[in-house]
């Protein structure tokens, strides 16, 4: 029988925190079919295209520690300053601030739904890693 220990799991996931740094990036809704499979990479996800249309690079995920099997950056949103037109379907965690030779690690979609989004508005984002 496997039994999933909550210490065990935060411990795991705080390390991971200390070790690797993770950044937020965002998924336009243009060409979205889906978060795609498993295979997927920072170089190859044709299901959802990575959105441009803020400034700067991607934004670092600033975790609080893990509680309940979870690490979130609830208390550090990752904040996008948007510099266009385009509605966000969700995002997505790599282990890069740029590029797509990194890890992908995750991608979501947003819990409230689109955010459609217009040059000089914010959009923060709250993720949150779930092991069970």
């Amino acid at each position: 029988m496997a039994t999933t220990h909550t210490l065990g799991i935060n411990d795991m996931l705080d390390a991971w925190d200390d070790t690797t740094t993770l950044y937020v990036g965002l998924i336009r809704d243009d060409s979205y079919v889906d978060l795609g499979t498993a295979a997927d990479t920072m170089a190859s996800h044709g299901n959802w295209e990575e959105a441009d249309e803020y400034s700067g690079s991607r934004k670092e995920f600033v975790a609080v520690a893990a509680a309940g099997g979870a690490l979130t950056n609830s208390a550090s949103k990752a904040s996008f300053a948007v510099n266009g037109t385009e509605t966000f379907k969700g995002f997505f965690l790599c282990t890069a601030a740029t590029g797509t030779t990194c890890i992908l690690v995750g991608a979501a979609l947003f819990t409230s739904g689109d955010q459609a989004c217009v040059n000089g508005q914010t959009l923060e984002v709250e993720a949150t890693i779930t092991v069970s």
